[in-house]
């Protein structure tokens, strides 16, 4: 390199560079720099020097000839990194698959930036488009950026996330750990694991991870949000508040975080707080979240045509428009609705069918069961509600599970089942302000057992 840049200055042609190269550029060299076990062997570390500075080569040569200077792959690379990590803002993910493509046409063969296509291509599955073809995209350039080269923890990264979207925990945990072992504060790679702890069902080892992740890393604003979701999904609300308050702290400028907290205050019964969080989301940005909670609120207050209202809304987003929660609460929305029960109906159909995509490749996951359960039962289908409740039960269902379940069994007209279920939920924490407020459970709240029941937990708290 020394004796190329004398040739340039001196007016010569100087000897091209060698042609092998390490494809380690942008942030994944600077994560191996900084934590790679490679930098215990001396060789493999100066290989990555040198790989920075021949991939920094066209800018230098055009530079001291002076042209314009081309922008370097890894300048590229990271541009397109930060549109992946800030994906909620607008536009990003395109642009992050825009960025990564472009990097191919100049070096097909580059395994981060296929790697971080098939990263972003995830994205665009899971929040914009979740379309198998998409799933199918990511999953075969994750597939080559390890055959470009297997040594790239963000290639393992993105087996992994792909692995998880196709429900191959076994071969996702494998490929997570690979990541790991080549880059120990790879936070991808983390997220991954955390998920893969869930899916097990091993959630206090997920909150360990999470809570040494942002030790690692106490910028790092994800870790919060899914150490709060784990914490809300337990009904521990107040500690979910405290995950998704450090959120919005850290990007007051992402809708996301206001979402999410809207949340924690409603199921503690702040609803009116819950809608004016909406509201300061929304005035950052129209995040479908965002519209989504407000229905739920407006549902939850009894303005029923007012929530229809916004969960039409969401039926018209991409990615929205095929989630099954979009038209399942737009279902429940249209059947208080005077004169919607039709559509109503209707709106459970599409559901379900969404539903069912995603069951093919889960068949046992008690949520998606759960919520199969109360979109069969309200459409009045009695042997398909209960095979899935059967299969939403097994296993340690949670709050939420267990009280869609009795809402699930309360419109079959199984009273008997519901209570039992319901005093289940409110027992693991529940948030008795949504029990109080379902209007599938008016009559069950007059039942004389269930009136009962409260009178024994109100004796239970005094004592």
């Amino acid at each position: 390199m020394r004796d190329a840049l004398r040739a340039i200055a001196a007016g010569a042609t100087p000897a091209p560079p060698p042609a092998a190269r390490v494809r380690t550029p942008g942030r994944v060299l600077a994560l191996v720099r900084r934590h790679g076990r490679a930098l215990a062997a001396a060789g493999v570390a100066g290989v990555v020097l040198t790989a920075g500075l021949a991939l920094e080569w066209p800018a230098v040569r055009d530079r001291m000839a002076g042209h314009a200077p081309e922008a370097s792959l890894q300048s590229m690379i990271d541009t397109a990194m930060d549109r992946l990590y800030h994906f909620e803002d607008k536009g990003a993910i395109d642009a992050a698959v825009t960025g990564f493509q472009k990097v191919l046409a100049r070096d097909p063969t580059n395994a981060a930036a296929t790697a971080g296509l098939s990263l972003a291509l995830l994205q665009r599955y899971m929040d914009q488009q979740p379309d198998p073809v998409v799933l199918q995209q990511a999953d075969a350039a994750a597939r080559l950026a390890l055959s470009l080269d297997d040594q790239l923890a963000l290639a393992h990264v993105a087996m992994g996330w792909v692995d998880v979207n196709n429900n191959k925990i076994d071969e996702a945990d494998s490929e997570f750990r690979e990541s790991i072992n080549l880059d120990s504060n790879n936070v991808l790679a983390i997220k991954g694991r955390v998920q893969i702890l869930l899916k097990r069902n091993m959630v206090a080892d997920a909150i360990m991870a999470l809570k040494s992740g942002i030790e690692q890393h106490p910028d790092f604003r994800s870790f919060y949000d899914h150490l709060g979701m784990i914490y809300f999904n337990q009904a521990k609300y107040a500690q979910a508040e405290e995950m998704f308050k450090k959120s919005v702290e850290l990007a007051p400028d992402s809708a996301y975080g206001y979402a999410n907290l809207s949340a924690a205050l409603h199921m503690q019964g702040r609803t009116v707080e819950a809608i004016q969080t909406v509201q300061r989301g929304l005035r950052i940005r129209p995040l479908p979240q965002l519209y989504n909670n407000l229905g739920t609120y407006l549902y939850f207050l009894g303005q029923y045509p007012q929530a229809a209202e916004a969960f039409e809304r969401l039926t018209r987003v991409d990615g929205y428009s095929q989630h099954y929660l979009t038209w399942g609460n737009l279902g429940d929305a249209y059947r208080w609705t005077p004169g919607k029960t039709a559509e109503a109906r209707d709106a459970y159909r599409v559901a379900l069918r969404h539903l069912n995509s995603r069951l093919a490749s889960a068949p046992q996951d008690p949520a998606l069961n759960g919520k199969v359960a109360v979109y069969r039962a309200k459409l009045g289908e009695e042997a398909s509600t209960l095979t899935a409740l059967d299969l939403a039960l097994s296993g340690n269902p949670t709050p939420k599970i267990l009280f869609d379940a009795a809402v699930a069994n309360e419109v079959l007209g199984r009273r008997d089942q519901a209570l039992d279920l319901l005093a289940q939920a409110r027992a693991a924490g529940y948030a008795a302000s949504e029990i109080d407020h379902e209007p599938e459970l008016a009559q069950l709240r007059l039942d004389r057992r269930y009136q009962l029941s409260l009178i024994k937990k109100e004796d239970a708290g005094d004592q």
